[in-house]
């Protein structure tokens, strides 16, 4: 009887042994359940996080670009021009090579607004846009609505005849879209351009080289139109 009773006793510390492991296991499952939907959902927060970051990124990225693009032409706005004159002159000084800037006007561009109306003259200036794009001697040339018809291009390690091949490269192009013009005496549009070449020294700076393409531009200008013109500072610059 005392064995029977014995017995009874281990089968019932087994039994509760068994029932404390179950259990065990039972809640050990559950938290190795819950510790698998927690890893997932802390992975899908990190991916979402990740994708809201990228987005956040692209988005600012965008607006950078929209902040330093001309809305009608899509080319560089006047910010853009000024930050990528004061780096490349920065860098052209450095290693002593030369830096082009060609300024560029629409010539009678009011008279041709005044003629076939503002939405037409948008579109023009648009397709010159293409065209400036279309021909500058590498893609690191920057070109620029420097401000209203007047445009930009900015071109480093670029001497004075590759300036003046790729100004007259433009021109001819302008001249040869034939886009008619009634207020001018071309019959057609036609630009006006001045060239200002460098080697950037501690002397003068970027506001040297403006003023210099700018009255080239304005010899171009009082000399008939659709030609070209270089002006120079000193012997720092090429002209």
């Amino acid at each position: 009887a005392a064995s029977d009773v014995y017995k009874r006793q281990e089968l019932g510390r087994l039994g509760f042994a068994l029932h404390q492991f179950q259990k065990t296991a039972i809640e050990a499952d559950r938290r190795e359940t819950d510790l698998r939907i927690s890893n997932e959902n802390l992975e899908k927060a990190r991916s979402e996080l990740e994708q809201k970051a990228t987005e956040l990124e692209q988005l600012n990225r965008k607006l950078k670009e929209l902040s330093i693009t001309d809305f009608l032409t899509g080319l560089a706005n006047r910010r853009r021009f000024d930050e990528a004159l004061d780096t490349e002159w920065t860098r052209a000084m450095r290693i002593g090579q030369p830096l082009t800037l060609i300024m560029i006007d629409v010539d009678h561009f009011k008279g041709y607004n005044d003629h076939y109306g503002h939405q037409a003259g948008d579109e023009c200036l648009r397709k010159l846009a293409a065209v400036l794009m279309d021909n500058l001697s590498r893609t690191s040339d920057v070109v620029a609505r420097y401000g209203g018809e007047e445009f930009s291009v900015i071109s480093a390690y670029t001497d004075l005849v590759a300036a003046q091949q790729l100004a007259q490269r433009i021109r001819l192009a302008v001249e040869s879209l034939a886009l008619p013009h009634q207020n001018s005496s071309f019959g057609i549009v036609t630009i006006s351009l001045g060239i200002a070449v460098a080697i950037p020294d501690r002397t003068h700076s970027t506001d040297d080289l403006i003023r210099a393409a700018d009255q080239a531009l304005y010899e171009a200008k009082s000399s008939g139109r659709n030609c070209i013109k270089t002006a120079s500072l000193s012997a720092k610059v090429t002209a």
